[in-house]
């Protein structure tokens, strides 16, 4: 007979003690299964985390890419036309003062229009001059109302040589040996000259100044004129005189101021 407590299998026979052990093993093997199974889901825990880290990555990657597109839409709004950005509002604002600074100096250039570069001579001024001189010699023409005079003032003592010689003088002289030659605009231009009481004030708004021309002198001296008395009477033909004020340039042609009475002093 087998012992009490014993099992026989296979021609193998095991006493409880051994079967004890055995059971216990099985006992230890299965959790250990179980444990293999968990080990599988922390794997699978791993890999979720792993798969997360991935997703946080291209989050991260995602939000480097947005935010690097957002720079460089930002940039790139600074520098587009019309863009509201601060880049774009501030290079306007200095677009806009370099454009209001080119107005003011074409507002300077108005002002300069005003005094000079855009001022011209009246048409046609020259054919209603009335003619005067005097001594040796000036010679002018002014207009009816006094705002426009031309003055030549020459000497070189043309009358006294005519007159003591008793001949015509004639002579094609340049702008060049004048000491004055120039066209002045203003109110009571002509009040100083050949004038030795001036009871209006002067006022020269515009001084034109002969720069190119000629001019042809005749004198025709008076016999035996007392001294201080008009000694001749000249005639002053200008032949394309260029007179210029601020950079403007006009040119007197065909102007005559004949039969002056020349040589007398005022007073």
């Amino acid at each position: 007979m087998e012992p009490a407590g014993c099992a026989h299998q296979g021609g193998m026979t095991l006493s409880m003690h051994d079967l004890v052990p055995a059971v216990l093993g099985l006992a230890l093997v299965l959790p250990a299964c179980d444990g293999g199974e968990e080990t599988g889901t922390d794997s699978d825990g791993m890999s979720g985390s792993t798969s997360g880290g991935s997703d946080s990555d291209s989050d991260s990657a995602s939000s480097g890419a947005s935010a690097s597109a957002s720079a460089s839409g930002s940039s790139g709004a600074t520098t587009t036309p019309g863009s509201t950005s601060q880049g774009s509002t501030s290079q306007g604002s200095s677009t806009g003062a370099e454009t209001s600074s080119g107005e003011s100096t074409d507002a300077g250039s108005s002002s300069g229009d005003t005094t000079g570069s855009g001022a011209s001579l009246p048409d046609g001024f020259e054919d209603t001059l009335e003619a005067s001189g005097c001594g040796d010699m000036v010679v002018y023409g002014r207009s009816d109302d006094d705002t426009i005079a031309l003055v030549m003032h020459i000497d070189d003592e043309l009358v006294a040589d005519a007159a003591a010689s008793g001949e015509i003088y004639e002579a094609t002289r340049p702008i060049e040996d004048f000491v004055t030659f120039e066209v002045l605009v203003g109110a009571f231009v002509s009040a100083p000259l050949c004038n030795d009481v001036i009871i209006e004030e002067t006022v020269v708004e515009q001084t034109w100044v002969a720069t190119a021309g000629s001019v042809d002198i005749t004198i025709d001296p008076v016999e035996g004129a007392a001294p201080f008395e008009v000694q001749g009477y000249a005639t002053m033909e200008l032949s394309a005189v260029e007179v210029t004020y601020e950079g403007v340039t006009e040119t007197l042609e065909d102007v005559v101021l004949a039969d002056v009475a020349v040589g007398w002093l005022p007073g």
